[in-house]
């Protein structure tokens, strides 16, 4: 599986983080997993996308046991072709 730059953890409550993602235009689909760049470890998975179209945040349902802080970069699944947002 590929992964593509996701953005960098801007706050985390409750076993989720919300990420900033880097590139508007490259969206990620709802369900696709996520990893800590630093580690490669499967963090969680994306269950929202919020915020403007100019600027749009990531929520990532972590996985249990997983621990990461603010400012950590996030990678997630590359989209698949032909899928749909």
């Amino acid at each position: 599986m590929q992964f593509t730059n996701l953005g960098s953890v801007s706050s985390i409550v409750m076993g989720l983080a919300v990420v900033k993602i880097d590139d508007p235009l490259n969206i990620p689909q709802i369900g696709s997993r996520t990893i800590h760049r630093d580690s490669g470890k499967v963090i969680g998975v994306i269950s929202d996308v919020i915020g403007p179209t100019s600027s749009p945040y990531a929520v990532i349902k972590l996985r249990e046991g997983v621990y990461i802080s603010i400012g950590d970069r996030i990678a997630c699944e590359a989209r698949r072709k032909g899928g749909r947002v």
